[in-house]
Order: structure tokens, then C-alpha cells, then sequence
């Protein structure tokens, strides 16, 4: 009996995931012009709405699925879900430190945008701003917090790609359609806990860093573009669209944009023998030139490539004149862990793909995997910290390989016994992080992070309250006021203010002249003429904040320095107190 097929069109996946990646996309280049904030993303959705309207019109398709596939996938995409929220209940990268994530939807809660850094108010963070634009955007239309907006959108993109990636593979009628959802969330680093110096936690996950704000975009720009070449076959069906998106990518990921836009470059050569045998002459010309174009246009716009007096460059050098032999090989052993060995069946079905003149999403796939994949192996960025050199690449490396794997698991039965054999011990390889992962990083705390932790919520909703918002300074420097979610940074976010002390250099490209004035002003309360200074200077919004265990020290340094002050400026509450301006 033949069972009851369910249908439907690709394009309920490929035009949300179109019109969010242009709607960041226009509304970070349109900012740059100062529109109002209502405007800027009434006009970013029309905008979107037309390109992704004219991007996807033709590239239809259907997906035909039985009622216990169905099932199976609405189930398997339920329970990745309600992992994924788990772990974004624990906590999201970069939320309140260094980069300070919450800080900067909060700005565009309300209307600020292009965000601005803490510390420095006055200038536009070089940072790909994408999703928390989209993230601010719902905080301001719908009035929520941002931190709760920050979870729904992460949550909702968590939703596209596990649906997306299930249905490229239903698209492509592979019996292994859920394939990739499942080792998205299994496949793990191998790297043992003793190499602190890959990173906090010394593994990556592919599904866990779901929860980094350029990672949902980044991976959604991918598999709509491998949905958009699965329907055009010939690049010049399929380039503009494929650069198109790749724009997009340089306000949500500057990763993903560097790779594919030296992936768009190798596919224009690799399919060079056809435009001459078609006689296109003009068409790769044209290609290189908009290539080119859009490698410049983010560097004016609100990335992570912006420009200007403020900023540094991103430095590019070759890993074997800056590394010497032997620290080379430490480098490569350490980047070979942190990628799975599932990676490397990925490399061996890229290769075979590009020999065997494969389909073209194929040798698309195959072209990002080996791309990314060789990249921190042959480039090294002297001024991007070590982490960001290499956990970037190897979340790409081991997400491309699971869809590489998958697809040639379809098309060639010859290696099957291998890949299968390979993919069950990359799998039992990545058990130690997933154990990790799952019992120490989740929590079942739904509220965590959407409103204030107790300790905290009583200056903060006092803060909340005050209609002009300036500048929290806080007084002396400690572990505090970094990432513990008791310090003043945290505060500072949640309440709207900028904060002169959370700013971290190594983390942001700012010039050295930035950072001087940044090192001379943080610890401010040292010498008693800059303590002086700093008080008399005070505005109305402003204010020192203080743990009450340093409140005497604080009072004592204002009799010092000869600071007459009212009660009245000393707000106190259970575990902090406020100074703030006579005025």
C-alpha cells in the first residue's frame, strides 16, 4: 500500500532566510546615512522584500515526503530545538563580555544604529552587526527586552537551519535526509582539556556555537545558496545570486564572507574552459569586477572590515615565514584536533568530487570545505587573537563536512562501508565535548539572562529608570567588571548605558591612538587629581558605580581629594551603591 505523500514548495524555507539576510544587510549599509531608525527598517523591508522576491521567484522546487517521514522530521527538529534552547538558557557567547553583545541590541533597541562601542560611545564598532540588528528590530517593534529578543532570534534561526538542512537533503531525494541534523548536534572537537591555549573550553560544536551571534547567518547564507545551485546548474544561472548573498554575509559573518568570496573566484576559474568553448568572453570579466566590488563595499560599511582613522587593518601574512618549523607543526596538531576526523573524510570526498567533475553543488561544497579548511593553515592574522584565527574555520570545516558526506553518501556507494565506518568514530570521537556540552552547559532555566539575576536587579531597574542615560563609570578595576554576570559591565548593559570600563583592546582592530586614550582613562581612580577630575566632571546621566565593600574607600577618597558631596548623591542598595552628579 502505498503510503500518503506530503508536498511543499522549497521556497518556504529560501525566501524568510533571503529576506533576513538582505533585511541586515540594507539596514546596516542604509545606516551610514543617518535615516530614522523607523525608517531605516521600513526601507530595509521593502528593499528585502523586492530582492528576495526577484531571487527566489524562479528558484522553485518540490519536496515530497511520507507521513512517517514527516513525522520523524518534525520530531527530530522538536527535540534538536529543545536542546538548543538548553544550552542558549545556560548562557550566549560574547553576551555582556568582551564583546558585549546585549550592549549593542540594547542601543538599537532604541533607535541607535549603527551600534557604537561602551566605552567609546562616539564610534561605530568595526563588527558584523547583522543578526543583532534583526535581534533589535524586535525589540523595538514588539517593546520586549533585548535580551529576550536576542533568544528569539536566536531560537527561530536554530529552527531555519535544522529545517533547511533537512529539507536540502529531501530536496535532493537522499534517504539520509537526517543525516545532518544528527551530527550537527553529535560532531565535536577531539581536542583533549590539557591545550588551554585553543580556547576556553578547548572544542567547538558546531550546534552549540549557534548560540554566537555571526554563526545562525552564516550558516543559513550556505545552505540557501547550495538550495539556489541545486536548482541552477550553470554559474551564469547562478553567480549573481551566489554573490548577492555572499554581500550579505559581510554584516553577519566575516568568515563566511572571506571564504565564499574566494570561493566565487576559484568557481569563476574552474568553469573557464565553458566560457570559452560557449564563447562568453565578457561574462568572467564581469564577474572578477563585481567580485572585486563587493570586497570593497564592506569596508564602508558597519562590519567587521569597516575602515577609518579609528580602526587598524586586518594584517595578512603566511603561516610559514611568521611560525618557525617546529611551532608550525604544534599549530597544524592543535588545528587538526580542534576539527574532528570527520573533517578529513570530508577532504577525501571533496577531492573525489573535484576529479570526478561532479554536479555543481558538489564541487561548490568541495571548494568552501577545502578553501576553509586550508586557510588558517596557510594565513595567519597577527592582530586577530589566536581563538579567532582558528575555531572560525573549523566550525565551517566540520559543518561543510557533514552535507559533503551526506550528498556523496547518495551518489557513490563505492567508499560507503568507509564514510560510515569514518562518521561513527568521528562521532564516538566527539563524546567527550558532548558530554561536556550537554551536562555542564545547559540549564533549565528559561528566565536565565532575559531578566537581571537577583543580585544585580536592584540597581539595575534603578538605572532602568532614569531617563537620560550617559556613562557608568566604575570605581576600580576587577574580575567583576568583566565577565561575571555580578560585574559592572553586566549592569551597565542591561540598564542602556555605556560603561568607560568595558572595553577590552585585544578584542576589537582600534588604532593605537584609540587604544592609548582607552589605557589612560579605565583606571581613572588611582591618583587622587584623576579621581578628582573624573568626579567634578560628572553629568547629569552619569554615574560611579561601586560594590558597598569598597563604599568607604570611595567616601574616603572623596575627602581626600576635597569633594564635597550631598547624601543625596550616594544611592544605596543591598549589594552596590551609585554616585552620581549635583545637578
Amino acid at each position: 500500500m502505498m503510503q500518503k505523500q506530503i508536498s511543499f514548495d522549497i521556497r518556504i524555507f529560501t525566501f524568510p532566510v533571503s529576506f533576513f539576510l538582505f533585511y541586515q544587510f540594507i539596514g546596516c549599509a542604509l545606516s551610514i546615512l543617518s535615516i530614522n531608525f523607523t525608517s531605516l527598517i521600513t526601507i530595509s523591508s521593502v528593499a528585502s522584500l523586492l530582492v528576495s522576491f526577484i531571487l527566489i521567484r524562479n528558484n522553485s522546487g518540490i519536496i515530497a515526503l511520507s507521513t512517517k517521514q514527516l513525522l520523524l522530521t518534525i520530531s527530530l527538529i522538536v527535540t534538536a530545538t529543545f536542546l538548543f534552547i538548553l544550552r542558549l538558557n545556560w548562557g550566549i557567547f560574547d553576551f555582556t563580555c568582551p564583546t558585549g553583545i546585549l550592549g549593542i541590541t540594547q542601543q538599537i533597541s532604541v533607535g541607535k544604529f549603527p551600534a557604537t562601542y561602551l566605552s567609546f560611545p562616539e564610534i561605530t564598532m568595526n563588527y558584523h552587526q547583522g543578526f543583532l540588528f534583526i535581534s533589535g528590530t524586535l525589540s523595538y517593534v514588539l517593546g520586549v527586552q533585548p535580551a529576550l529578543a536576542l533568544k528569539i532570534a536566536f531560537i527561530f534561526s536554530f529552527i531555519l537551519i535544522a529545517f533547511g538542512l533537512v529539507s536540502l537533503f529531501l530536496f535532493h531525494k537522499s534517504k539520509y535526509y537526517l543525516w545532518p541534523l544528527i551530527l550537527f548536534i553529535l560532531i565535536s572537537s577531539i581536542s583533549p582539556h590539557n591545550f588551554h591555549d585553543l580556547g576556553l573550553f578547548n572544542y567547538v560544536n558546531v550546534f552549540e556555537y549557534l548560540i554566537s551571534n555571526s554563526w545562525p547567518l552564516g550558516l543559513l547564507g550556505i545552505i540557501l545558496i547550495l538550495f539556489i545551485i541545486s536548482n541552477n546548474s550553470e554559474i551564469i544561472r547562478y553567480y549573481y545570486p551566489f554573490l548577492l548573498i555572499t554581500l550579505s554575509m559581510s554584516t553577519a559573518n566575516a568568515t563566511v564572507f572571506s571564504v565564499l568570496v574566494m570561493t566565487l573566484g576559484v568557481m569563476i576559474c574552474w568553469n573557464m574552459k565553458k566560457f570559452f568553448v560557449d564563447k562568453t568572453f565578457i561574462s568572467p570579466i564581469l564577474y572578477f569586477i563585481s567580485l572585486a566590488l563587493i570586497y570593497i563595499i564592506p569596508k564602508h560599511l558597519p562590519t567587521a572590515f569597516l575602515i577609518g582613522e579609528n580602526y587598524d587593518a586586518v594584517q595578512t601574512k603566511f603561516k610559514w615565514v611568521e611560525f618557525e618549523f617546529i611551532q608550525y607543526l604544534k599549530f597544524v596538531g592543535k588545528y587538526f584536533l580542534l576539527i574532528n576526523p570527520l573533517t578529513f573524510i570530508g577532504l577525501f570526498v571533496a577531492v573525489r568530487n573535484l576529479r570526478a567533475r561532479a554536479s555543481q553543488v558538489e564541487i561548490l561544497l568541495s571548494m568552501i570545505l577545502i578553501i576553509a579548511f586550508c586557510f588558517p593553515m596557510v594565513i595567519y592574522l597577527p592582530n586577530i587573537q589566536a581563538w579567532d584565527n582558528i575555531h572560525k574555520f573549523a566550525i565551517m570545516d566540520i559543518f561543510l563536512s557533514i552535507i559533503i558526506v551526506g550528498f556523496y553518501l547518495k551518489t557513490d556507494k563505492k567508499y560507503q562501508k568507509f564514510i560510515i565506518s569514518g562518521t561513527i568514530f568521528s562521532t564516538l570521537c566527539s563524546v567527550p565535548a558532548d558530554l561536556d556540552l550537554f551536562l555542564h552547559r545547559t540549564s533549565s532555566n528559561f528566565t536565565h539572562l532575559i531578566v537581571p539575576n537577583a543580585f544585580t536587579k536592584q540597581v539595575i531597574n534603578y538605572l532602568k529608570n532614569v531617563k537620560e542615560k550617559k556613562t557608568i563609570f566604575g570605581f576600580k578595576s576587577d574580575f567583576d567588571q568583566k565577565c561575571n554576570e555580578n560585574g559592572f559591565s553586566y549592569i551597565s548593559q542591561y540598564a542602556g548605558f555605556s560603561f568607560s570600563n568595558g572595553y577590552f583592546p585585544e578584542v576589537f582592530l582600534l588604532s593605537q591612538e584609540v587604544e592609548n586614550r582607552y589605557q589612560a582613562s579605565k583606571d581613572w581612580w588611582v591618583s587622587n587629581d584623576s579621581f578628582s577630575n573624573r568626579i567634578n566632571a560628572l553629568k547629569p546621566g552619569d554615574f560611579i558605580l561601586l560594590k558597598n565593600e569598597d563604599r568607604s574607600e570611595f567616601i574616603t577618597k572623596l575627602h581626600i581629594a576635597n569633594i564635597e558631596f550631598l547624601p543625596t548623591q550616594l544611592i544605596l542598595f543591598e549589594h552596590f551603591s551609585l554616585f552620581k552628579s549635583r545637578q
